[in-house]
């Protein structure tokens, strides 16, 4: 007898498959939709904001007079 095992999938791996394919779909569903519906701040613009902030904190000031 001749056994083809490399062209049988364990079934195990078939359903961790479809459960990274569904978690990612899921996922991004819900993320449009929190986009289009919700006001979620950019994270990157309020990232940015801080990184100016600490920078001017950062800087001396020359007072002296």
């Amino acid at each position: 007898m001749h056994s083809e095992s490399g062209s049988q999938v364990n079934p195990g791996s078939e359903r961790r498959i479809f459960q990274i394919l569904f978690g990612f779909t899921f996922r991004n569903r819900v993320g449009m939709y929190l986009a289009q519906n919700c006001q979620i701040p950019n994270i990157y613009k309020k990232l940015e904001e801080f990184k100016k902030a600490a920078e001017a904190r950062k800087r001396p000031t020359d007072d002296r007079s």
